[in-house]
């Protein structure tokens, strides 16, 4: 009597078809990510950082705000130059030998556009006559307000 071969269903077979999908998409994100260009993965690192500087603007110490602007551009290059090797496509050695001819001018691109989207948002928030920051008013005729009954008002 021979055996019969077992029967192969759709759900024996999705753990297959998730994996190659897994691959072909990770495959396809190693190639895009090694098939850019210095100047091209410096406008994407660019973008990104004048993307988080509008949170960065929200941080109100200064040093924080400085440290956000500076460390995100540092962490989006350095994790863009390694995510080949990460995957498994690419030699560590070769990638470190060549990581700060990539590395810090991704970063500079990043860092000069965060610097500046911080500073120019700033300036506006500090122009004068721009009330999106403070609810009160520099005229006192403006800000007068009527105690409540049996009180007599404030002296300015």
């Amino acid at each position: 009597m021979e055996p019969t071969p077992p029967v192969v269903t759709w759900a024996a077979q999705q753990p297959k078809r998730q994996q190659s999908l897994r691959l072909i998409l990770k495959l396809d994100m190693v190639e895009t990510i090694d098939s850019l260009s210095l100047e091209s993965a410096a406008a994407i690192i660019a973008a990104i950082s004048v993307g988080l500087a509008f949170i960065w603007v929200r941080i109100r110490h200064k040093i924080w705000r400085r440290f956000a602007s500076l460390a995100a551009p540092f962490a989006l290059s350095y994790s863009l130059y390694w995510t080949p090797v990460w995957f498994g496509h690419g030699d560590r050695a070769s990638f470190a030998a060549w990581a700060p001819l990539f590395i810090l001018p991704w970063f500079a691109a990043g860092a000069a556009a965060t610097v500046l989207t911080v500073f120019l948002i700033g300036k506006i928030r500090r122009k004068p006559g721009n009330t999106t920051t403070s609810n009160q008013s520099s005229d006192p005729t403006l800000s007068s307000v009527t105690p409540p009954a049996g009180q007599e008002p404030r002296p300015r």
